[in-house]
């Protein structure tokens, strides 16, 4: 199936002023525009190319999807209105084309009826198992980072690398054995290293025991700020178990705001081992 990204509402509405001066309107486009946003209350439009808009919540976390005027499929001769949907299965197109994920239609009526038919807020638990595999894979790169580490080590310490980290070697439990029991014996340089080196092993299986997370999204709503905790099981990997969202306006739950702080001093699209992942600003997968 075409796969369609989640667009970010905060990122779409502080474009918003910009690209309506840079792409202007067209005049389908902008009466599919007008009859969309009358017939969605509340929500609002963004262009996003001379021939696109994405249609949103402000409240949101994502888009509801786009709308558009022009010609969208080279079956076409003549330009349609168009409404592209996560939500819209059109079997006339392959589900690798971008148009399995639309309708399009050259009446203004049909096509708004289908905006409000398909263009719907994504929910939490949806957004939550979707955007995991952001978190997979900076998870995976925090362990391929240590695996690179621990090769190098190994090399300094034996003079060659291997691939089985447990059980330890043979090799490597007698010198751990000997150096507690005779640590006259050895150079405190070398016995930092092996230290260092049962270290990161150690680190290294911490990260390969599986991810469960609490995805936690960080909004605005009428009410305040809206902290919504969706538990993620599995976050690892391809098929992760979303359960219940819960949400909270006040009292966040100490484990989750504490790590919720650490993360939120780190960049975009880092993973803090043992803490969790920080996504996009106010969305992060808390370790639990």
């Amino acid at each position: 199936m075409a796969y369609i990204p989640f667009v970010y509402t905060e990122e779409i509405a502080g474009a918003h002023e910009t690209r309506e001066r840079q792409y202007g309107g067209d005049g389908m486009l902008d009466a599919l525009r007008r009859a969309v946003e009358a017939a969605i209350p509340g929500c609002r439009t963004t262009l996003y190319s001379h021939r696109r808009a994405w249609v949103y919540m402000p409240e949101d976390v994502v888009a509801m999807g786009q709308i558009g005027s022009g010609v969208f499929s080279a079956r076409a001769t003549t330009s349609t209105y168009m409404v592209q949907s996560r939500r819209i299965e059109n079997k006339k197109y392959s589900s690798k084309k971008e148009q399995h994920h639309m309708v399009l239609s050259k009446s203004l009526k049909s096509a708004t009826t289908a905006a409000k038919t398909y263009l719907r807020s994504v929910s939490m638990e949806e957004l939550a198992r979707e955007e995991a595999v952001h978190a997979r894979y900076a998870s995976g790169t925090a362990q391929q980072e240590v695996r690179l580490k621990i090769s190098k080590q190994q090399r300094d310490l034996f003079g060659a690398s291997f691939t089985q980290l447990t059980p330890p070697s043979p090799v490597l439990k007698t010198i751990t054995v000997l150096i507690a029991r005779h640590p006259e014996l050895f150079d405190p340089t070398f016995m930092a290293d092996i230290q260092t080196y049962t270290n990161t092993v150690a680190e290294h299986e911490g990260l390969t025991q599986g991810y469960n997370a609490n995805f936690v999204a960080v909004t605005k709503d009428g009410l305040g700020q809206r902290v919504t905790v969706v538990p993620v099981d599995n976050v690892h990997t391809y098929t992760p178990k979303v359960h219940e969202p819960q949400v909270f306006y006040d009292e966040v739950p100490e484990h989750i705001a504490g790590k919720i702080s650490v993360l939120s001093m780190v960049e975009p699209d880092t993973y803090v081992p043992g803490v969790g992942y920080r996504h996009k600003a106010g969305m992060f997968y808390v370790s639990r």
